[in-house]
C-alpha cells in the first residue's frame, strides 16, 4: 500500500494532533506541572541521544513524511516528531495518570502497530531495526520514566542534573535544526549529512559543561558558558567546520540558549538550597 507523495505527511499530522490532545489533557489535569514539564523535556533529550546513535550513525531506520524536499531534512523532521513529541508525550501521559503495566503494554502495542502501518504506507523505512525492538525498548522507557519522576520529586541530585542537561541539549539541538533549516548555519564539512552527524558531537559535550557550570545559577558560570560557546565557534570556523550565513546568528543563538538555560535552571533547581 502506497500513498501519493503529497499525502504522505497526513499520517504524521494526524498522529501529531492525537498527541497534542494528549499533552493538553495531561497538563490540564496535572497537579505537578513543573515536574511534568521537566520530565517531558528530559525524555525528549534522552530520545534525541538514542535517535542520534540508532538512526543517524547506525542507520537503523529512516523517516519519510515528505514534509521537506530534501531527504535529510525530511528524515530529521520525522525524528523530531517521533522522538520529541509522540513517544515523550505518551510516556508523560502514562506517568502523569499513573497508568499500570497493562496500559504500558497497550501503548507499546499501539506504537508498534503504528510503526507497522507507517512501513506499509512507505512513510517509514527500516534497515536493521525491528518492530520488536520498538515494543521492548518503549516499554522499558515507560518504566524508567515512572522511576525518573519519583526521583525527580525526591530531588535526587543526579536525576536533577541529568534532567537539566537533557533540557539544555535538546533545546540546543532544536535551535540548530531550526537555523540549519533556515540555511543560516552548517556544521561539518559542508554537506547536510555531515552537519547532521557532526552537530551533536559539538552540542552534547558543550551542553554537559554548560549544564554543570550553570546549575548553580551564578553570573560567573553564565559568563564562562558564553565564553566557551564563543571560543568553540571561533575554533570551528577557523577549522572550516562551521559555516554561518549571517553574523546576527551568533548573538541570537547565545541569547536564546542562555535565556532558556537560565529558565531551565530555575525550573529544575528552584527548591534547591
Amino acid at each position: 500500500m502506497r500513498l501519493q507523495q503529497h499525502n504522505k505527511k497526513y499520517p504524521y499530522i494526524i498522529l501529531g494532533i492525537i498527541h497534542l490532545i494528549m499533552v493538553i489533557l495531561t497538563f490540564y489535569k496535572s497537579k505537578d506541572r513543573k515536574n511534568h514539564y521537566v520530565l517531558l523535556m528530559n525524555f525528549a533529550g534522552l530520545a534525541y541521544i538514542f535517535e542520534y546513535f540508532i538512526a543517524v550513525l547506525f542507520k537503523g531506520y529512516i523517516y519519510r513524511p515528505k514534509i521537506f524536499k530534501r531527504k535529510e531534512f525530511d528524515n530529521m523532521i520525522g525524528a523530531v516528531l517521533s522522538q520529541y513529541f509522540y513517544v515523550p508525550v505518551t510516556a508523560l501521559f502514562i506517568t502523569a495518570f499513573q497508568l499500570g503495566w497493562k496500559y504500558k503494554l497497550f501503548f507499546c502495542l499501539c506504537l508498534s502497530l503504528i510503526e507497522k502501518m507507517f512501513i506499509m504506507l512507505s512513510i517509514f523505512e527500516k534497515n536493521w531495526w525491528r518492530t520488536t525492538y520498538t515494543f521492548l525498548l518503549t516499554f522499558l522507557s515507560f518504566m524508567i520514566n515512572d522511576k525518573w519522576y519519583k526521583e525527580l520529586k525526591n530531588k535526587n541530585p543526579r536525576i536533577l542534573f541529568f534532567s537539566y542537561f537533557n533540557m539544555v541539549q535538546v533545546t540546543w539541538m532544536n535551535m540548530t535544526f531550526a537555523f540549519a533549516l533556515l540555511k543560516q548555519i552548517r556544521y561539518g564539512t559542508g554537506t547536510l549529512n555531515n552537519h547532521i552527524k557532526f552537530a551533536p558531537i559539538i552540542i552534547l559535550p558543550i551542553s554537559f559543561l554548560i549544564s554543570w557550570w550553570t546549575k548553580t545559577g551564578d553570573f560567573i558560570s553564565k559568563m564562562k558558558s558564553l565564553l566557551l560557546m564563543i571560543v568553540t565557534d571561533f575554533i570551528l570556523i577557523k577549522s572550516n567546520l562551521y559555516k554561518v550565513k549571517t553574523p546576527l546568528v551568533f548573538p541570537l543563538k547565545y541569547l536564546l540558549f542562555l535565556t532558556m538555560a537560565n529558565y531551565y535552571q530555575k525550573l529544575v533547581y528552584k527548591d534547591e538550597s
